[in-house]
């Protein structure tokens, strides 16, 4: 059924690709992997990106954060990487609301997801499990954000995050 609504599925000399069509502006969703028209759903290597902001929370710990600003960024996101320190984030960043939806299709580790709007912690997915096989499940609020930061999964817990916090990430 969900891939009635995002597109269809193709197998062309064994390679897969998926075609998908923009999702109808009235549904307002994009999926953070699935929001090209055209995409490999599968990436050979993991995308490290530099640190190049921090979140400081309210408990004294600051999380570094790789920013994934740009669509292929985002599209790759996580995907192939077999570790991601503690204390460590990646960020997406939207430079207008939108409903986002994330998947775990290629991610080799289990994430917790902070949603953002106006600075505000106002969705958490904590220990989201690998997906192995399609359809994979979509993670995040049925309401617009700004941002969404991926870290380890149980950092949440540790960190002690909680919908209401505020958001005050430091650019370099």
């Amino acid at each position: 059924m969900l891939l009635n609504q995002i597109g269809k599925i193709y197998n062309k000399k064994k390679t897969l690709f998926i075609v998908i069509p923009i999702l109808s502006a009235s549904l307002g969703i994009s999926v953070q992997s699935l929001s090209v028209s055209t995409h490999y759903l599968t990436t050979n290597e993991p995308q490290y990106l530099p640190i190049e902001a921090h979140w400081c929370l309210s408990i004294g710990e600051c999380i570094l954060l790789e920013i994934a600003d740009t669509q292929h960024e985002k599209i790759t996101g996580m995907q192939m990487r077999n570790e991601f320190p503690s204390g460590r984030g990646m960020w997406f960043k939207y430079p207008k609301p939108e409903i986002v939806k994330f998947w775990m299709k290629n991610t080799l580790i289990s994430l917790d997801m902070v949603f953002i709007s106006n600075k505000v912690v106002i969705h958490l997915e904590e220990n989201v499990p690998i997906c192995y096989l399609s359809p994979c499940k979509l993670y995040g609020p049925m309401y617009k954000v700004d941002g969404v930061i991926e870290l380890l999964a149980g950092e949440i817990k540790r960190l002690q995050i909680k919908k209401g916090d505020k958001v005050n990430i430091n650019v370099y």
